[in-house]
């Protein structure tokens, strides 16, 4: 709507019934049906998008106006994919299904992964919280079910809570040992 106001233009809308066995309905069609199918990602090179554009996304019928950096929404649409596709892996399963029965708060886990426990944008404690942060997401955090299977002969009886020897201790009980809570 801002380009047509802005430049005076006149634009004419036609509506044109789907399914008449027009060529390029069916095409159209026939695209659209595959694109929701498919397995393949939206790629983008967004050194040839233009810097903004202005179009109306109507996915649901809502006429929602983007009127922004085209290269942000691409991003963004991209940064989306690589997230669906990490969901998909198969050690990824329970958080998938927390994620889709909405038990995660992914804005607050946004900000988690963004904190910086240092002032400075890079250092050598930054990035061992970052692999920290990751182990704890990924479930990799060096826990006995781990480390037994990782080193079997080493660690092939101990397989309980280091902290309360309650429990097995591995990387879902972690954040459930009341003593490791009081630690953390």
């Amino acid at each position: 709507m801002k380009i047509i106001k802005d430049n005076n233009l006149t634009v004419n809308l036609h509506k044109v019934k789907a399914h008449l066995a027009i060529v390029h309905n069916d095409q159209a069609d026939t695209l659209a049906k595959a694109g929701l199918t498919s397995n393949h990602l939206i790629k983008f090179n967004r050194h040839h998008l233009p810097t903004n554009i202005h179009i109306i996304w109507d996915q649901h019928h809502d006429n929602i106006t983007i009127d922004h950096n085209i290269r942000h929404i691409a991003q963004n649409i991209s940064n989306r994919q690589k997230f669906y596709a990490w969901l998909d892996y198969k050690t990824n399963t329970a958080l998938k299904i927390a994620s889709y029965d909405q038990i995660i708060n992914w804005p607050l886990t946004e900000k988690f992964f963004n904190f910086n426990p240092d002032d400075r944008p890079t250092s050598h404690k930054l990035t061992k919280f970052r692999a920290w942060q990751r182990k704890a997401i990924n479930n990799l955090l060096p826990t006995m079910d781990i480390m037994s299977l990782q080193y079997p002969k080493l660690f092939q009886d101990a397989t309980k809570c280091w902290s309360c020897n309650l429990h097995p201790e591995m990387n879902t009980s972690l954040w459930l040992c009341s003593i490791n809570l009081e630690v953390l």
